[in-house]
């Protein structure tokens, strides 16, 4: 048998052949080992095994019990002690040795590649780059039968290709199967996937890869406008203030697309769907009447286009919704006429003892009902004009009595709600059953005495407790939410920003999440969380501000502002980094265009321009505030800095303007306002989403 093998493999090759010289007779032919050159892993050394060996069966693969480093200690002692061996075992640690001064310049290589500068000291590279062949009869495990096999010897002799030779001052990681059988002492510690959660490390690296860092100037909007930088203005100190931007993470973003998604399933769960389209939806029913008759009855109710619940429930919800916010003079106009024409009422009493209803004259038929009304000559006892009033009188009412100081004034619409009347009374319009009582019908607070079958048709607030129109609030009704101070000034002043997380219905807060989860979430990542929610926040105030000036009778809710306020952000960024951009007035007009595009989307109806066009004034203003910038110059940062005095002081104005014309001096009569908001190509297409009763007038005894 001959056995070609290379002194690059020799130092393996030495164990594994002390193991078989114990069964087998060689005579060792040539052994020639030259001086250290560039090609010092050439020589080689033959041997003649004879008798031919049979080649024993390989061993299964086992976890050694000792360590690498000791099981070659141990059979180099054994081996020591065989004769004919010491002229070998010389050369071979000359070998050694050479090996050793090589392995330092690979030494020193690997610690500073992996910094592990202790391991490579207390341990030979040898020791960690090869594994000792096992004792004759011990079982080798997987690793080493893979690294052994190819040194086995054959009949005709065999030679390690030399691109496979083993080079010491360089590592090659074995195999993953072979890895994974290697013991801790021989296993770098930084090739270990064994011991790691790699679900783990990919979310934490996911989390914390900074990799697309959101470049000023550009982001988002500027890579799909194909916005690129000019290389020749990049110097050294604004390269510098480029890389000291910090990047951030968008949590603002998802809090804010989150409560939007929870809000909308709470507002859909409790409060249902309107009719879906963009005019009116017409519902008609058979209803039984205050009259005690049942009569074919029907209204118009709005639609809603964006999937989602009635205008009534959005502003039950917190809707910007004017007459809610503050005092509207025309709305307590119209209350105080509603008001004159219910004193003016009276009973009427059906002659069958079926019921009674508070109405007035006209509407009481003499055929089947009397009508009380109170005159000066109505009786010694009574000396009043007004009155009276079906269910309660101030004379029969023990909670609370009519006595003075507190008597009960000659005006029964400011009468209070009789809470306990005496049990016996000779009246007729106190014993009567009422058929009707006050009903809130609408967006605007009408009140109607109707039935409450009627009421629950036309989804009103019916009142049971109440006998008369004036004794109920009704515009408290249709605002909801916290209960005014004063009802007589409404302080609803919070659904300004309240109704930014409001959204109309499914296909709104789908548009919403869309433009938060690209633009915002782009502008967040550069401007940081605190930075973006105060832009993103005070633009959708300003712009529900502006909105209720210009259009105080319609509910609106949705982030509309805040919205056009981030698109401020983008035009203001491309003015800020104006010298650094390539074609920024081409970039500018692609921003102003799709800008434009928005607000004539703003005409159609259930689309607030006018919160688009308050939002983009303060985003604009709050972006020179807010946004960081990069300077060119000494010139150049004081005026970004002089721009951000100015941009302070001009939003504070444009508060306090509108703040003024809000409270102080409203539009009321501004008939050109309504076509920046919607354009009425139709008779209906920009109504103000009320209910529309098909009979104005509710003969209640007919």
């Amino acid at each position: 048998m001959h056995c070609f093998i290379s002194t690059q493999s020799f130092f393996h090759s030495f164990y594994f052949s002390s193991a078989c010289f114990t069964f087998h007779p060689f005579t060792i032919h040539s052994l020639q080992i030259s001086p250290m050159s560039d090609d010092r892993y050439d020589d080689e050394v033959f041997f003649d095994f004879s008798p031919k060996a049979d080649r024993r069966k390989m061993p299964l693969p086992s976890r050694p019990s000792q360590s690498p480093l000791q099981q070659s200690r141990d059979l180099s002692t054994s081996l020591s002690n065989l004769p004919g061996l010491e002229t070998l075992t010389n050369q071979a640690g000359k070998l050694k040795d050479a090996v050793k001064k090589v392995g330092k310049k690979g030494k020193q290589k690997l610690k500073k590649d992996s910094g592990s500068r202790e391991q490579m000291e207390d341990e030979p590279l040898m020791d960690n780059r090869m594994a000792p062949s096992p004792g004759a009869g011990d079982k080798m495990d997987k690793s080493k039968a893979a690294a052994f096999s190819k040194m086995m010897p054959t009949s005709i002799g065999w030679r390690k290709p030399r691109q496979e030779r083993f080079d010491p001052p360089l590592y090659k990681s074995p195999p993953p199967e072979v890895e994974m059988d290697l013991t801790d002492s021989a296993r770098p510690q930084k090739d270990m996937p064994g011991r790691r959660n790699k679900i783990a490390e990919k979310v934490m690296a996911a989390a914390f890869n900074h990799s697309e860092r959101r470049q000023i100037g550009k982001g988002l909007v500027g890579r799909v406008l194909n916005r690129s930088y000019r290389k020749q203005r990049i110097d050294s100190e604004v390269k510098q203030q480029l890389e000291s931007i910090e990047d951030h993470r968008p949590y603002f973003t998802y809090w804010l697309t989150t409560v939007h998604v929870v809000i909308l399933i709470i507002s859909l769960v409790f409060y249902g769907f309107a009719p879906i389209g963009f005019t009116y939806t017409q519902r008609r029913d058979l209803v039984l009447q205050a009259n005690l008759v049942v009569e074919t009855v029907g209204y118009m109710e709005p639609d809603n286009f964006w999937i989602g619940p009635r205008p009534a429930d959005l502003i039950h919800l917190g809707a910007k919704y004017s007459p809610c916010m503050h005092r509207d003079e025309q709305v307590y106009v119209r209350l105080a006429d509603i008001r004159r024409e219910e004193n003016d009422t009276g009973c009427c009493i059906r002659t069958d003892n079926a019921g009674c209803v508070q109405t007035v004259s006209s509407m009481c038929s003499t055929s089947f009902a009397t009508f009380a009304k109170w005159s000066i000559n109505s009786g010694p006892n009574n000396l009043r004009r007004s009155g009276p009033v079906c269910g309660q009188d101030h004379r029969t009412c023990k909670v609370p009595a009519s006595v003075k100081p507190n008597e009960w004034p000659d005006d029964i619409t400011k009468w209070p709600i009789c809470k306990e009347s005496f049990e016996d009374s000779e009246y007729p319009h106190t014993t009567c059953d009422l058929t009707g009582r006050p009903c809130c019908i609408g967006i605007d607070g009408t009140c109607k005495i109707v039935s409450q079958e009627y009421c629950d048709f036309v989804k009103g607030y019916f009142h049971p407790e109440a006998t008369l129109c004036s004794q109920v609030d009704c515009l408290d009704d249709v605002c909801g939410l916290i209960p005014f101070g004063n009802k007589e000034k409404p302080d609803q002043i919070y659904r300004l920003w309240l109704s930014i997380f409001l959204h109309a219905g499914i296909f709104h807060c789908i548009l919403s999440i869309i433009m938060q989860m690209t633009i915002l979430r782009d502008l967040e990542k550069l401007a940081g969380c605190l930075r973006i929610a105060t832009i993103y926040l005070i633009s959708g105030i300003g712009g529900n501000l502006m909105s209720a000036i210009f259009i105080p009778y319609r509910a609106e809710v949705g982030p509309a502002g805040a919205q056009f306020g981030l698109l401020a952000c983008l035009v203001v960024e491309v003015l800020q980094n104006y010298q650094i951009l390539r074609n920024p007035g081409s970039a500018l007009g692609k921003l102003l265009i799709i800008i434009s595009a928005l607000f004539v989307l703003g005409l159609l109806p259930w689309i607030d321009n006018y919160a688009h066009l308050g939002g983009f004034i303060c985003g604009t203003l709050l972006s020179f505030i807010f946004l960081p910038y990069v300077y060119f110059g000494e010139f150049d940062r004081n005026r970004k800095r002089l721009q951000i005095v100015i941009s302070t002081v001009l939003l504070l104005l444009y508060f306090m303007a509108m703040f003024i014309i809000y409270y102080l001096k409203p539009l009321r009569n501004c008939n050109w306002c309504s076509y920046f908001n919607c354009v009425p190509l139709t008779e209906d297409f920009c109504s103000n989403m009320d209910v529309r009763l098909e009979n104005d007038e509710l003969h209640p005894t007919r």
